[in-house]
């Protein structure tokens, strides 16, 4: 571990800052980007179909940035891409803002975030926090993108780079929808993707795109250059029957080629149950069908570690889980997390028998 230097240092507003960049950010899974922290490559730009994907890849969904501090004190600021702070269905703390988690011997507690919005920047003061050398991790705005992000502790603290995780080193990557993409947790530590990187510890890989998790095979092929431990494909409320019928085994075998081994997680249509007393719910079965089948055949083909995960329970039955019908409130995060932890772990458990 190393201190950072204090030459990266500012002293502003009574307190250091620190440029993230110079700690350690976690969930890009590629350095040639156009701006600091966006989610794809560059190169992806002049080769997507949707052009909607290339825009939402600015957004810093998924991202967090670790460190190791003594200060009693933590702030943060961060210069937002965007001037929407929020969404119809998702607050300004979810969407533009920041949280902040603290390491303790029981695992992460949440120990703050970032209210405070002007002049298009986001703001962090969290104090009171244990003035003993602690790990912590801040998360990034879900559905806003950032060009900047500095970290702030008390003069004469001190702030490092943080140990490795202590499970995987390789991320677990989760693709698909706005689901996944973080709509509509509260704040950023609240998106499934987060928490099962917080419960697992280890790096995650968030490329959700609202509206646009339909598996399409330009976007795919970059997928195949990430060195991931293992890739959750949560992609079927965006899609239509037809799609995940002629893209998901296509998908599953680009993958596979690319990397032999890997394992690879197929997710389920998930809807609110109260949804299904009103409308229609062919569709849903369908695709969940088209999914099954697309799973059977890739197995009959010679895939291997590949998994299916039911979705019909993740939700429960009480109606208490979205905050439209469709999109997770915290609950329904928290449902979706546990249930996804449930099959990762022993996923995770056997890759890292396989590695160490």
């Amino acid at each position: 571990m190393h201190a950072a230097s204090p030459l990266a240092g500012t002293l502003a507003d009574g307190l250091m800052w620190y440029d993230a960049r110079d700690l350690v950010v976690e969930g890009q899974g590629w350095s040639d980007v156009e701006s600091p922290f966006d989610r794809l490559p560059l190169r992806a730009r002049d080769v997507l179909t949707e052009p909607e994907v290339w825009d939402l890849s600015h957004d810093s969904a998924g991202l967090c940035v670790r460190f190791e501090t003594d200060s009693p004190r933590i702030g943060a600021d961060w210069q937002l891409r965007r001037e929407r702070l929020s969404l119809h269905h998702m607050p300004a703390t979810g969407a533009s803002g920041a949280d902040l988690y603290v390491r303790e011997e029981r695992g992460w507690r949440f120990a703050g975030m970032g209210m405070c919005f002007r002049d298009g920047r986001g703001w962090m003061d969290c104090r009171d926090v244990p003035p003993n050398m602690r790990e912590c991790a801040m998360y990034f705005p879900l559905f806003n993108g950032v060009t900047s992000f500095r970290i702030a502790i008390e003069p004469g603290r001190t702030i490092r780079r943080p140990p490795r995780r202590r499970g995987l080193s390789k991320p677990i990557v989760f693709y698909g929808t706005s689901i996944v993409h973080g709509a509509s947790a509260s704040r950023p530590g609240m998106a499934y993707p987060a928490m099962i990187g917080r419960w697992l510890d280890c790096p995650i890989i968030n490329l959700g795109f609202s509206g646009k998790g339909k598996m399409y095979p330009e976007l795919v092929k970059f997928f195949t250059e990430l060195d991931a431990s293992v890739f959750v494909a949560d992609c079927l409320p965006n899609m239509k029957p037809q799609e995940v019928e002629q893209r998901a085994a296509p998908m599953v075998h680009q993958l596979r080629k690319a990397h032999p081994k890997m394992p690879i997680v197929l997710v389920d249509n998930i809807v609110d149950q109260r949804l299904l007393s009103d409308m229609d719910d062919s569709g849903r079965q369908m695709k969940n069908r088209m999914l099954q089948a697309a799973y059977e055949r890739c197995i009959a083909e010679g895939v291997s570690n590949l998994h299916l995960v039911s979705a019909d329970p993740i939700l429960g039955h009480d109606w208490d889980s979205t905050v439209d019908g469709v999109h997770p409130n915290d609950l329904g995060f928290h449902r979706m997390a546990t249930a996804l932890h449930a099959v990762l772990k022993p996923i995770v458990a056997r890759v890292q028998e396989t590695t160490t």
